[in-house]
């Protein structure tokens, strides 16, 4: 696989970095560090438009799926607070948390350009997952399906995904 030189400076100064995020107009890097613990863990940023690159880091704490929306916010999976929706800005730092949805939720994902669109994820329910839809600028949420997925895709205003619900993928197998 190819590695940017970029991506290469992140993987040696930070080998757990997962969720890599680039905002390229301000030459910044955004990444989560997972350790062992909460207090090992955190989202960073890495500013790339000086001489000298510098590590910051954002928001202490565990998390997942982070999502870069306007190059003004970062989205994620808020392990200190069971994995629920949550943001942080990326002006900032030790910035407590912003709960965003009351869910526990998983694959996040940004579709639409970088001023206007949507956060779509897999809301995780115990009686049942689905996909959601989240809007921020009317913070408007919208249920979509009554199965899980993965791997969202926007095309012509319709929602493409692979079916990860193990009950409606074995009962309707066939998609038409």
């Amino acid at each position: 696989s190819t590695t940017s030189s970029l991506e290469r400076n992140v993987l040696l100064a930070q080998p757990c970095a997962r969720y890599i995020q680039y905002d390229e107009a301000n030459s910044k890097l955004y990444y989560v560090v997972n350790g062992l613990t909460q207090n090992q863990s955190g989202i960073y940023c890495t500013d790339y438009s000086g001489d000298e690159p510098v590590t910051t880091l954002l928001s202490a704490g565990k998390a997942k799926y982070l999502t870069l929306v306007a190059n003004t916010k970062l989205y994620f999976a808020d392990g200190l607070n069971d994995y629920k929706l949550s943001y942080i800005l990326t002006s900032s730092t030790n910035e407590p948390r912003n709960l965003v949805v009351d869910e526990k939720i998983k694959n996040l994902y940004w579709l639409g350009n970088n001023i206007s669109g949507a956060l779509y994820y897999t809301v995780n329910k115990l009686a049942g997952d689905y996909i959601e839809k989240y809007t921020p600028s009317t913070a408007q949420r919208l249920k979509l399906t009554s199965d899980a997925g993965i791997d969202f895709q926007l095309i012509n205003g319709y929602l493409y995904y692979i079916n990860t619900d193990k009950l409606t993928s074995l009962t309707f197998p066939y998609c038409t």
